[in-house]
C-alpha cells in the first residue's frame, strides 16, 4: 500500500470517529456549550471564572477539528433543536466577546 493511499484511510478513519463515535462531532460541540449554559446558570462560572477558558478552549478545538476535517455522513448533521441550530451557538453573554472560530 502507498503512502498516498493510507493518508486517505486515515481521513477516512478520522471522519467516521467525528461522524459517529460518542454522538459525533456536532453533538460533542453543542454538549459542551450546553454544559457552558448550565454551569452559567448554575453559578459555577461565577465562582470559578477560570473555567470558562478551559470549556471555550475545547470548543474551539473541536470546531477547528471539525472545520479542518469535513464530514459527509455522521449523527445529528443538520439537526435541529426544536427549530434552533443544532449545535448551539455559544453563549455569547458569557463574556459579550463573540466566540474565536
Amino acid at each position: 500500500m502507498s503512502k498516498k493511499d493510507q493518508e486517505t484511510i486515515d481521513v477516512d478513519s478520522v471522519r467516521a470517529i467525528l461522524g459517529w463515535t460518542g454522538g459525533g462531532i456536532h453533538k460533542r460541540i453543542d454538549e459542551n456549550r450546553e454544559l457552558v449554559e448550565l454551569l452559567q446558570h448554575d453559578g459555577f462560572l461565577d465562582r470559578y471564572p477560570w473555567a470558562i477558558e478551559w470549556l471555550r478552549c475545547h470548543d474551539e478545538f473541536l470546531s477547528a477539528l471539525l472545520a479542518a476535517v469535513p464530514i459527509k455522513k455522521g449523527l445529528f448533521m443538520g439537526a435541529t433543536r426544536g427549530g434552533a441550530p443544532f449545535p448551539r451557538p455559544w453563549p455569547q453573554e458569557i463574556d459579550g466577546a463573540p466566540h474565536r472560530q
